[in-house]
């Protein structure tokens, strides 16, 4: 529906194949020893043991199968720059009137249930100077992207191999982004 119509090559759901290949390509892998179900332990689920390509790190996710909307999207660098540039031909002026509504109605925040406000699957930074719209995953992957100076900023990191224990991406992802985007800093 999404990755047909832009020519995403690598960007999927659970990249693992029968037999425990990956496809397609190198996939990242996820936390060595990790349990399967993950610290809520879900009956049934078992553990993972050696480092495990391909499944994703969050509990919930892999319980639901390995896909889930907030966690489970695999991708390279490519593929996350395709989305960008899709999105800044949408909000170019010579984009068709339809295209450029449907990329307002899905950068549009919507009040969640916790009260904060977000557009569907994306954080906005509002700054003086414009927003940034992106994600900041748990395992340290960045994507932010600026219609406004039509750039994009991706960082693809895993915090969590071999172990997520005392490992943080927040301040290397801030750094990237100031960097990124000076104008708004």
């Amino acid at each position: 529906m999404v990755s047909s119509p832009l020519d995403l090559k690598a960007t999927l759901f659970s990249p693992l194949k029968a037999g425990g290949e990956t496809a397609p390509g190198p996939v990242a892998p996820t936390e060595d020893g990790l349990r399967a179900g993950g610290p809520l332990d879900y009956p049934g689920v078992p553990f993972l043991g050696a480092v495990s390509p391909g499944v994703v790190h969050d509990d919930n996710a892999r319980y639901l199968g390995g896909a889930a909307g907030h966690a489970g999207l695999f991708s390279r660098a490519e593929d996350l720059f395709q989305i960008a540039a899709s999105f800044a031909r949408s909000s170019s002026p010579a984009a068709p009137k339809r295209q450029k509504e449907l990329l307002a109605e899905f950068l549009t925040p919507r009040r969640a249930s916790d009260g904060k406000s977000r557009p569907l699957g994306f954080d906005v930074l509002a700054l003086n100077k414009g927003s940034l719209f992106g994600h900041a995953g748990y395992t340290g992957t960045a994507w932010w992207w600026s219609p406004h100076l039509d750039r994009v900023m991706i960082l693809l990191c895993n915090r969590v191999h071999p172990t997520s224990r005392g490992i943080g991406a927040a301040e290397l992802r801030r750094s990237l982004v100031e960097a990124s985007f000076p104008e708004f800093f």
